[in-house]
Protein backbone atom coordinates (compact mmCIF):
# COMPACT_ATOMS: atom_id res chain seq x y z
CA UNK A 1 0.00 0.00 0.00
CA UNK A 2 1.18 3.73 -0.71
CA UNK A 3 1.11 6.37 1.48
CA UNK A 4 -2.10 7.76 0.19
CA UNK A 5 -3.75 5.01 0.91
CA UNK A 6 -3.29 5.19 4.73
CA UNK A 7 -3.56 8.76 5.13
CA UNK A 8 -7.01 11.12 5.06
CA UNK A 9 -7.47 13.32 2.13
CA UNK A 10 -9.67 15.49 1.44
CA UNK A 11 -12.66 14.40 -1.88
CA UNK A 12 -11.09 14.46 -4.97
CA UNK A 13 -14.34 16.32 -5.83
CA UNK A 14 -13.28 19.60 -3.86
CA UNK A 15 -10.21 19.45 -5.57
CA UNK A 16 -11.75 19.84 -9.19
CA UNK A 17 -14.18 21.90 -8.10
CA UNK A 18 -11.16 24.08 -7.55
CA UNK A 19 -9.20 23.81 -10.74
CA UNK A 20 -12.57 24.96 -12.15
CA UNK A 21 -13.08 27.89 -10.26
CA UNK A 22 -9.17 28.48 -10.78
CA UNK A 23 -9.42 28.32 -14.79
CA UNK A 24 -12.50 29.80 -14.83
CA UNK A 25 -10.64 33.27 -13.01
CA UNK A 26 -8.13 32.87 -15.26
CA UNK A 27 -9.94 32.84 -18.26
CA UNK A 28 -9.63 29.45 -19.24
CA UNK A 29 -5.71 28.97 -18.56
CA UNK A 30 -2.81 28.41 -15.70
CA UNK A 31 -0.15 27.37 -15.43
CA UNK A 32 0.23 24.01 -12.52
CA UNK A 33 2.31 26.45 -10.10
CA UNK A 34 -0.47 29.16 -10.43
CA UNK A 35 -3.38 25.87 -9.55
CA UNK A 36 -1.78 24.69 -6.92
CA UNK A 37 -1.20 28.54 -5.36
CA UNK A 38 -5.01 28.99 -5.91
CA UNK A 39 -6.02 25.54 -3.98
CA UNK A 40 -3.32 26.70 -1.60
CA UNK A 41 -4.72 30.01 -0.85
CA UNK A 42 -8.72 28.38 -0.92
CA UNK A 43 -7.74 25.59 1.90
CA UNK A 44 -5.23 27.21 3.53
CA UNK A 45 -5.50 25.58 7.53
CA UNK A 46 -7.91 22.82 5.94
CA UNK A 47 -5.57 20.31 3.97
CA UNK A 48 -5.40 16.79 5.56
CA UNK A 49 -2.37 14.81 6.07
CA UNK A 50 -2.66 12.72 2.94
CA UNK A 51 -3.78 15.81 1.05
CA UNK A 52 -0.01 16.71 0.98
CA UNK A 53 1.59 13.64 -0.09
CA UNK A 54 1.71 13.81 -3.50
CA UNK A 55 2.45 17.23 -4.20
CA UNK A 56 5.22 17.17 -1.53
CA UNK A 57 6.57 13.70 -3.96
CA UNK A 58 9.79 14.60 -5.70
CA UNK A 59 8.60 14.34 -9.41
CA UNK A 60 10.51 11.62 -11.22
CA UNK A 61 8.65 11.48 -14.11
CA UNK A 62 6.00 14.03 -16.10
CA UNK A 63 2.76 13.24 -14.01
CA UNK A 64 4.15 11.77 -10.90
CA UNK A 65 3.34 14.13 -8.43
CA UNK A 66 -0.22 14.71 -9.65
CA UNK A 67 -3.00 13.13 -7.69
CA UNK A 68 -5.12 10.52 -8.50
CA UNK A 69 -7.90 11.20 -10.66
CA UNK A 70 -5.96 14.58 -11.80
CA UNK A 71 -3.55 13.12 -14.14
CA UNK A 72 -4.66 15.40 -17.24
CA UNK A 73 -5.24 18.41 -15.10
CA UNK A 74 -1.95 19.90 -15.44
Amino acid sequence: MSKLNNLPQTDFSVFSKLIIECLITSGGNASRQKVLGFIDNKLSGHFLPGDLVWRNAPAKKPGATTPPGCANAW
